[in-house]
């Protein structure tokens, strides 16, 4: 079976069973004869092609991961940002709050979500326009908000089970986003 694509290269196809993977099946038995030696440039070679699909395998579906990480990450603080606010008002109400230590963990709290945008933003931005300098930036943010994080859960004037739960489920976000971004980071560089 022969047939001629747009360049005039004549494709011949034989009819062998398949081993189940398309893109071995194409590099096995597709033969391409086409004016100008094109099956013979380094392009076109077998290795650069299976180095090509591996990297798309790899480094795609990790992209892809990290973005929807970045998602589910931003949905989750809004929830995280909205119950510990409620939560501290409750604190204020219920328990003897201390004036002058709600202070600081109100503006602890609004800090977070203050650096929480730009690292959202530009982890987004790094990860689909593979810039590792964007990346960085986010991971540097990252630790900072880390650092809050973890005030909320130790050093705040009272701490519920409700807000251990919470700022644990987002340390585990942090920290796993933190390791896709430095994986991406080295995948970008080299």
């Amino acid at each position: 079976m022969e047939r001629k694509n747009f360049r005039g290269c004549i494709l011949s196809v034989p009819f062998l069973p398949s081993c189940g993977n398309p893109w071995e099946d194409w590099l096995k038995w597709i033969h391409v004869s086409c004016p100008g030696n094109l099956h013979s440039a380094p392009e076109f070679s077998i290795g650069a092609i299976r180095r090509k699909q591996n990297w798309y395998h790899t480094s795609s579906t990790g992209r892809c991961f990290v973005q929807i990480l970045f998602y589910v990450n931003g949905i989750y603080y809004i929830f995280y940002f909205l119950a510990t606010l409620a939560m501290i008002v409750y604190k204020s109400q219920v328990f003897s709050y201390p004036d002058d230590f709600l202070a600081p963990d109100l503006a602890v709290l609004f800090l977070m979500a203050v650096l929480e945008v730009p690292r959202l933003y530009l982890g987004c931005k790094g990860n689909l326009r593979e810039e590792e300098g964007a990346l960085g930036l986010s991971l540097g943010l990252t630790v900072g908000s880390v650092v809050l994080s973890v005030y909320l859960l130790a050093w705040q004037t009272y701490v519920l089970w409700a807000d251990v739960v919470l700022t644990a489920v987002l340390l585990c976000a942090y920290g796993l986003e933190s390791g896709l971004k430095v994986m991406a980071i080295a995948a970008f560089v080299s």
